[in-house]
């Protein structure tokens, strides 16, 4: 498999091919479907082999014919060279620009539809054209699309496909987030923000892309740590795209996250803007579609991220929209009331345990054990921590008797499926 940098390169007027593999790949050549073959190739330089004897002149169309022709000819002389300087056309560019573009719409149009996303996509439906289009206009962006896109369709793992579809969900999760009713007035971004936001959610993985098929055969504990460390490595290879520093910042500190990198989670400019939304957008897309382990359904993913941004591990307002806007408000009210009891505790001593997911607390208690504390458990110690849990460190807990009971409270008068034994075993502790 190719590296998705080394598949082909472009120049103003030209886009040049390393070999007949690279040029079967870039036009999508496949004898048992004509219908996906790219139309309007055109050679910008007399095709030559490696004794310079020309096989095909400059401005013959490469059809599939004769690619057909060649690949009989290198069977016969395995040691063939050949290098390929392909017309950088306005046709050429029109059919990129068409191809990815219906990747975006067509994903956007099947998501908009689904009833958990047709909030969050509510206000971008008007939008989502102009943007893409402006996105797309910028050729390099498209022809490096467009790579992604080729490495994606040549991956031999059915897995490994799936890389430029998250790719593009990530860009629309993204969009959708920071245009949600909740972070839109504090964003306040302009149209150029909103650009630069997709620019970075879609390009986020380039580099983890270009060697998806090496990664997914790899043992499962190393692939995400390695896929990580291209995407960081791709940034650098991004350099020539001109995409400017906020962006160029942004997808490092995705990276970066990846890594422990905790600090820009609640900063507040626009390369840390963008950069927790992607976060957020990729964790849900990636657990989505399987990506390095099985799938997960959304409001599993959901209630782990707010679980994250409880800890302090994901920017909480990001967070809170996304949940909002995928009409999970029962997940929302949960973690809304896990702030409102932790604030019951003037010194924020506070902590529910154990915070595992949604509805998972059963008691709150106190992290440092404050002596004078009138609503404090003396005499008991609920909670014995053999390692580090949820916040609390290794050691002994005692219980909050001023959140612990209205934390009850709430669940018995808002979650019904929650077993009466579940609670009754949580007042006798």
């Amino acid at each position: 498999m190719f590296s998705v940098d080394r598949l082909f390169s472009a120049s103003q007027n030209v886009i040049e091919l390393p070999n007949l593999k690279a040029l079967i790949l870039f036009c999508r050549y496949n004898p048992r479907d004509t219908s996906r073959f790219l139309q309007g190739l055109m050679l910008a330089d007399d095709l030559k082999n490696e004794k310079d004897v020309v096989l095909y002149t400059k401005g013959t169309h490469i059809t599939e014919d004769r690619i057909a022709r060649l690949l009989k000819l290198t069977e016969s002389y395995p040691d063939m060279v050949l290098k390929f300087r392909v017309k950088r056309s306005e046709q050429l560019i029109k059919s990129f620009k068409k191809m990815v573009g219906d990747d975006f719409k067509n994903l956007f149009s099947k998501k908009k539809n689904l009833k958990i996303y047709s909030q969050l996509f509510t206000n971008i439906v008007n939008k989502i054209d102009e943007l893409l289009d402006e996105i797309l206009t910028d050729e390099n962006i498209l022809l490096t699309l467009y790579k992604m896109r080729l490495c994606s369709e040549g991956a031999t793992s059915k897995t490994a496909g799936f890389f430029y579809i998250h790719s593009i969900n990530t860009a629309l999760f993204s969009i959708g987030i920071a245009n949600s009713g909740e972070l839109k007035s504090v964003l306040d971004f302009s149209k150029q923000n909103f650009l630069d936001l997709i620019k970075a959610a879609i390009l986020h993985n380039y580099g983890g892309l270009s060697q998806i098929d090496t990664i997914i055969k790899l043992p499962e504990k190393e692939q995400l740590p390695k896929y990580m460390e291209a995407n960081r490595t791709g940034c650098y290879m991004l350099g020539s795209l001109n995409l400017g520093f906020e962006v160029m910042d942004a997808m490092r500190l995705v990276v970066d996250y990846f890594f422990g990198r905790k600090d820009f989670i609640n900063r507040d400019d626009n390369t840390s803007k963008y950069a927790n939304i992607i976060v957020v957008a990729e964790i849900y897309s990636r657990m989505l579609n399987g990506l390095f382990g099985d799938r997960q359904k959304p409001t599993y993913i959901v209630d782990q991220l707010n679980v994250k941004a409880f800890h302090k591990e994901l920017n909480n307002d990001v967070v809170k929209a996304f949940t909002i806007g995928l009409n999970l408000k029962d997940i929302f009210d949960f973690y809304h009331e896990m702030e409102l009891l932790v604030k019951e505790c003037e010194w924020k001593y506070a902590v529910p345990y154990p915070m595992t997911g949604f509805k998972s607390p059963t008691i709150f208690v106190c992290k440092v054990f404050k002596a004078d504390c009138p609503h404090l458990e003396h005499s008991v110690k609920a909670v014995t921590l053999l390692k580090p849990m949820g916040g609390l460190e290794e050691g002994k807990y005692s219980r909050c008797l001023k959140a612990t009971p209205k934390l009850l409270e709430f669940y018995a008068s808002h979650y019904e499926e929650i077993k009466e034994a579940t609670v009754e075993k949580a007042k006798k502790k």
